[in-house]
Formats: structure tokens, C-alpha cells, sequence
């Protein structure tokens, strides 16, 4: 009996017979997931993230909700993103010929950065 058409086509009705079993099996028997997630409810408390995330989440906890006319997330959220465009910016600020110094001012923009993500970082940690 040769392989190919007999063999082949066998083991695609075995396989189509253990996928039907499968895809009928959740529709007949479905699990249930438990409570549903409410987006809107406040985070449980003590809650914080990764390491990596904390100075941005001690950032939006320090702005208030309302400032001015803009929400508070929006305007933490454009704060943070902005950052992240000036420090992606950092290496075209510092154009300077070969064997020369950078500006002062990058440097110190580059450590007033560092310094605020350390603090607040370390405020998020233990707060």
C-alpha cells in the first residue's frame, strides 16, 4: 500500500476527528474565568510595578488630577513622553568635532536626567 494517498489521508482524518473532539469540547463544556476585570476600579493597594517603570509611576502619582484645563494623566503622560524624545535627541545636541569636549549644558541636562530617574525611583520604591 503505497504512503501517499492512503497513509496521508488516513492520518488527516485522525487528525480532523482530534481537532473536532477538541473544538467541540469548549463549546459544549465552557469554563468559566472568574469575576470580571473592572478597567475603572482603583489598583489594589501596595501595588507597584517593575524596577524599570517605578520613576514614570512616582511621576503620575506626584501630578494632581486636574491641572489647569489638561487632565493629569494626559499631562504625565506627555511629560514622560517628551522626556523620552529629548533623551532620544541627546546624541544630535552633541554634534561637536572630533577631540573636543561636549557642551556643558548637555552634560548637565544628562545629569539633572539620571539624578531626577534615581530619585524618583527611590521615591517609588519606598512609598
Amino acid at each position: 500500500m503505497p504512503f501517499y494517498p492512503n497513509f496521508v489521508l488516513r492520518e488527516m482524518i485522525a487528525w480532523y476527528g482530534a481537532l473536532a473532539i477538541l473544538g467541540a469540547l469548549p463549546a459544549l463544556f465552557p469554563w468559566g474565568l472568574g469575576t470580571e476585570a473592572d478597567p475603572f476600579a482603583p489598583a489594589p493597594p501596595g501595588i507597584k510595578p517593575e524596577w524599570f517603570f517605578l520613576a514614570v509611576f512616582y511621576n503620575l502619582k506626584l501630578i494632581p488630577s486636574k491641572v489647569w484645563i489638561f487632565d493629569g494623566e494626559v499631562l504625565a503622560v506627555l511629560s514622560v513622553t517628551a522626556g523620552v524624545v529629548g533623551w532620544m535627541l541627546v546624541p544630535f545636541w552633541d554634534k561637536v568635532p572630533d577631540g573636543e569636549k561636549p557642551p556643558a549644558w548637555v552634560t548637565g541636562i544628562g545629569i539633572l536626567v539620571v539624578a531626577y530617574l534615581l530619585v524618583l525611583s527611590a521615591l517609588g520604591y519606598w512609598t
